[in-house]
């Protein structure tokens, strides 16, 4: 299933089209390279090195394409969102954008 909304930032002429597509094991090197872009200095950051090996392989054991949808901007995937619908509440697992499409907001 696609979502879609039309996002309108303040500035009216960058009206974006971001649209979420359910995740499937095809785009597990995407959602990978998009880890490593996202979280590597943070990781580094933290623990003091990104160690390739071990990533890749708590990425593959973890990663569950049903739990995730990727974020699509302008038709261009740019993200990962994954949330948990709970009985009490729905908690948002995760979300990664690409560097480059990071510090948006306002």
């Amino acid at each position: 299933m696609t979502t879609r909304w039309r996002w309108k930032p303040f500035v009216r002429w960058m009206a974006m089209d971001v649209t979420l597509r359910a995740a499937t094991a095809g785009v597990a090197a995407f959602l990978y390279g998009l880890h490593r872009a996202a979280m590597q200095a943070y990781v580094v950051q933290t623990w003091g090195q990104w160690d390739e090996g071990c990533q890749a392989q708590y990425f593959q054991q973890h990663f569950v394409p049903s739990a995730c949808q990727v974020i699509v901007l302008d038709g261009k995937d740019i993200g990962v969102i994954s949330v948990m619908r709970r009985d009490t509440d729905d908690f948002l697992a995760n979300i990664e954008l690409l560097p480059a499409y990071q510090g948006r907001g306002n």
